[in-house]
């Protein structure tokens, strides 16, 4: 099992490596196969690393849009933000911002943009009521505030 920590908007980090928005593909895979071995592909854009449970999504230019997080750890300031489950991590969050995560209809997902993150329990995709547990976290760059918007 594989403990990460969060690096809000920017991705994430075990030891001294890190997984960053915006690195390569090649890059990503090079500083990840020989602690996670090879990646499956089941989709053209996204790598699978089995052991850690870890999906990396990337963009048509083949740099780093995503990272879903499915299994292990994820870790963010003394909260635990996977291996724990729905309302521990929202009571967390709720604590830390001072407001509850905003729930996106649309998506079944938690979100929490402080953290450029989003979560859903195994119930909200689905499972039997009361399957409270984290399925998965996915986080993503955070917007910058003085970009433009088109």
């Amino acid at each position: 099992m594989h403990s990460w920590t969060l690096l809000p908007g920017g991705g994430l980090r075990q030891n001294k490596l890190e997984v960053r928005f915006g690195k390569s593909r090649d890059e990503l895979r090079k500083a990840l196969v020989p602690l996670l071995g090879a990646p499956s592909s089941y989709q053209p854009n996204e790598d699978d690393y089995a052991d850690s449970s870890l999906r990396l999504r990337f963009d048509d230019a083949n740099f780093l849009s995503d990272i879903e997080v499915m299994g292990g750890q994820l870790q963010h300031e003394g909260i635990e933000l996977f291996a724990t489950n729905f309302a521990t991590l929202e009571a967390a969050l709720t604590k830390r911002y001072g407001h509850e995560p905003k729930w996106n209809h649309m998506l079944d997902r938690a979100e929490c943009p402080e953290l450029g993150l989003s979560f859903a329990s195994r119930f909200n995709l689905g499972g039997d009521l009361g399957e409270d547990a984290i399925a998965w976290v996915m986080l993503q760059p955070i917007a910058k505030s003085n970009e433009k918007k088109p």
